[in-house]
């Protein structure tokens, strides 16, 4: 649940000056659709995990939901 909690209280920090963060969310994207999407970008490069959880999670975010 801290994980999910963190990851939640980032996204929704980021989403609110989104277009000038680089992250644009879907309309209805859930708390656990976030973590699946930094926890998939951790699993991608395990050699990532060397950064501090809040590079790694607006990192994951961007990456998963980018502006067009």
């Amino acid at each position: 649940m801290l994980c999910l909690g963190y990851i939640a209280g980032v996204g929704d920090l980021l989403a609110e000056d989104g277009r000038k963060e680089g992250y644009c969310p879907p309309q209805g994207l859930s708390d656990e659709d976030k973590r699946a999407a930094v926890v998939a970008y951790l699993q991608e490069d395990e050699a990532r995990r060397r950064q501090s959880a809040l590079t790694l999670t607006v990192e994951g975010l961007r990456a998963a939901h980018p502006c067009d």
